[in-house]
């Protein structure tokens, strides 16, 4: 649409009656055009900001949704490790060996028993269980509560000689089979999660088998990216949360003004409570759009997931149409803005042996000596699932014939730190040789292992600082598989370098997926392309 031409005339110009009359039907018209402009734009950015915020909250909802399905599989993990280990021969001859001696000892005396090198050897192994599953505790308590084996024997807060006999979940376990509570640890003041088995050698009960959790163990299992999340129990405190400053904050229920100052203590360690803010208190979540930030939640054993996250591009949105609308007027142009990606915490560095010395990525060591367990956990059916992607840099053999070593160095340190950029804490992105790399993600299926690859090879082809390589001329490809029954690490490599394999044929920087679709490499491949 032409756009009205507002520029001022001349006094000669003016002075022609017609050319004024020409003067006023523009001006009216630029007048109504505005108006037209102002207006549309207007229910234009009411129209974005609403499908924005609607398309934000039904992402919040599923995650939150995602969150109460994660919370359930690791509780009845937990509740499966308690009950695994009340069937251990070792652990029904240990408590039966302690309670036989202890009733011949007298309760001052107990202590004294715990030198016993079986109980240590015993604790020992416990300590090494709970390092291997991630929890904070194992402990076995005989059926008066005393904790005459634990996983923390060496540390400086032990349990053992400590007592679960107040514990509900202890009694409930003695009672019922089984226990579970949320409660301050007595011995380290630190609130955990509590799931106990009643344990028996026959039909006579010898004690019980506790294994504990913290809420920052389960903190990197719900937090997917940018949104913050929160987990309150009944009481609508908050106890587990990827924001630190939130933590046991109220969500507005005031249920805890039913509760004693004793009550509460034991609880929470605390018996005052901070307010969430306005926006995020639990009868606002509905109505907060309006502040750019929404919010859903989920009920999940007992307790409520909380996910709350910025409308994705809401503030941009307003600022382009702001933009449009006076460019439109003044015949102006729109300026696009550029969001960056959030960098992802490096993982913490382990043994040389298992890192790249180059990249500081793991290597193929560690994906032997770590993925089988990972593996069986997967076959268990414990995980949502195990992708695999592999990535190779294209024709990297051309940037270290022209530019030299150094340069190709600096490009595979260059992608090591995207790949560690774009993964989350649960995903294990490593170096298996040359340009070859290849990332592990608990997924439950392709798609959002495409997202992750994508931003990968989006972020590689975008690399303009490595002087004097060019930008554009470094690119990746990548294959992306699911695990399947019954398969192994071998398997799973063969079907991604099979894709990997697929998308360099067809023209590399891209990628290929396996969305279970039968892959095979040709024996005699007419023209192998370079990589």
């Amino acid at each position: 649409m032409a756009v009205p031409d507002l520029k001022p005339r001349s006094g000669a110009v003016l002075a022609s009656s017609r050319l004024r009359k020409i003067v006023l039907v523009a001006s009216i018209v630029a007048v109504v055009w505005v108006t037209a402009v102002v207006s549309l734009g207007g229910w234009r950015g009411d129209h974005l900001s609403q499908k924005h915020t609607a398309q934000a909250h039904a992402n919040a909802l599923t995650m939150a949704q995602a969150n109460g399905l994660v919370l359930e599989r690791r509780f009845e993990a937990l509740r499966t490790v308690a009950s695994l280990l009340t069937e251990r021969d070792r652990m029904g001859r240990a408590a039966f060996a302690f309670n036989l001696r202890s009733q011949a000892t007298d309760r001052e005396a107990w202590d004294d028993l715990l030198q016993d090198g079986d109980l240590q050897v015993l604790s020992q192994q416990l300590g090494q269980t709970a390092q291997e599953l991630s929890v904070d505790g194992i402990f076995l308590a005989n059926e008066t509560g005393y904790i005459f084996a634990a996983s923390n024997w060496d540390q400086g807060l032990t349990h053992l000689t400590e007592s679960f006999q107040d514990a509900q979940h202890f009694r409930d376990a003695m009672t019922h089979g089984s226990g579970e509570q949320f409660g301050v640890d007595t011995v380290n003041g630190q609130p955990r999660f509590f799931f106990s088995v009643r344990l028996n050698r026959g039909a006579q009960v010898q004690g019980v088998v506790t294994v504990s959790t913290s809420s920052e163990r389960l903190m990197p299992l719900l937090q997917r990216g940018r949104e913050d999340v929160l987990l309150t129990d009944e009481n609508g405190i908050v106890i587990a949360s990827s924001n630190d400053d939130w933590m046991y904050r109220s969500m507005g229920k005031g249920l805890t003004d039913l509760m004693t100052t004793v009550q509460l203590g034991l609880r929470y360690g605390r018996s005052e409570f901070l307010e969430m803010p306005g926006p995020m208190m639990a009868d606002h979540i509905p109505s907060m759009a309006e502040t750019g930030l929404v919010g859903a939640s989920d009920d999940a054993e007992g307790f409520e997931s909380h996910v709350f996250m910025d409308v994705d591009g809401l503030k941009v949105i307003r600022r382009d149409n702001l933009i449009m609308i006076i460019g439109l007027a003044s015949f102006g142009v729109l300026l696009v803005l550029v969001v960056g990606l959030a960098l992802a915490q490096i993982a913490a560095i382990r043994e040389r042996a298992i890192r790249d010395p180059l990249t500081g990525l793991y290597n193929r060591r560690y994906i032997d000596e770590s993925l089988p367990g990972l593996i069986e956990l997967d076959e268990r059916g414990r995980l949502v699932g195990l992708a695999l992607v592999t990535f190779d840099l294209d024709k990297f053999k051309g940037i270290n014939d022209t530019w030299g070593h150094d340069i190709g160095d600096k490009v595979l340190r260059h992608f090591a730190t995207i790949l560690v950029d774009c993964s989350r804490r649960t995903d294990l992105p490593c170096r298996v040789g040359g340009e070859e790399f290849v990332t592990f993600l608990i997924e439950e299926d392709l798609d959002r292992v495409e997202i992750y690859a994508e931003r990968v090879r989006q972020r590689t082809e975008a690399i303009d600082s490595l002087a004097p390589v060019p930008a554009g001329r470094i690119t990746t490809s990548a294959g992306l598989v699911m695990r399947r029954q019954g398969e192994g690490i071998d398997e799973m490599v063969k079907r991604a370098d099979v894709l990997l394999y697929r998308a360099k044929e067809n023209g590399r920087n891209r990628l290929e997926r396996d969305d279970r679709e039968e892959t095979s490499v040709p024996d005699k491949p007419s023209t192998a392309p370079a990589t």
